[in-house]
C-alpha cells in the first residue's frame, strides 16, 4: 500500500478518537457512488456526528499540502459534496486531514502530528 492510502486509513482510524471541529464523530468510512450527474463520487472519510444525524464530518486526506493551498482544497472538496445525492440535507463539517506541510493551528485542517496524538 503506498503512503497516501495509508494515510487516508489512519485519518478515517483517528476520526472516533479526535474531537474534530470540538465535536465527536462515530468511525468514518470511505465513501463510493455516483453523483446527481451520474459522475463517480469519492469521499476519503464520512462520519456521521455522535448525537445529530443530521450532521456530517466529510474530508479529503493530503499526503501533503502547503498552507496557501488550503482554501482550493477545502472548496474543491465543498463543490463535490453539493453533487452528492447523499448529503443533500445535511449540515456537513468540511475538513483535511494532511500529514505534512500545514500545522495545526488552522481549524479547517487536521494535521498529521494531531492524529498521532504529538
Amino acid at each position: 500500500m503506498v503512503l497516501g492510502g495509508v494515510w487516508e486509513d489512519l485519518a478515517r482510524q483517528s476520526v472516533a478518537r479526535l474531537q474534530v471541529g470540538g465535536e465527536s464523530w462515530l468511525p468514518a468510512q470511505r465513501w463510493w457512488g455516483a453523483g446527481q450527474d451520474r459522475r463517480p463520487l469519492e469521499f476519503d472519510l464520512v462520519a456521521r456526528h455522535a448525537t445529530s444525524s443530521n450532521r456530517v464530518l466529510v474530508g479529503e486526506a493530503k499526503v501533503t499540502a502547503r498552507p496557501k493551498e488550503v482554501p482550493a482544497l477545502l472548496q474543491a472538496l465543498a463543490e463535490k459534496t453539493r453533487r452528492c445525492p447523499a448529503f443533500q440535507g445535511k449540515r456537513l463539517d468540511l475538513r483535511l486531514w494532511v500529514l505534512e506541510g500545514v500545522r495545526q493551528d488552522d481549524a479547517r485542517v487536521v494535521a498529521g502530528a494531531g492524529v498521532f496524538g504529538l
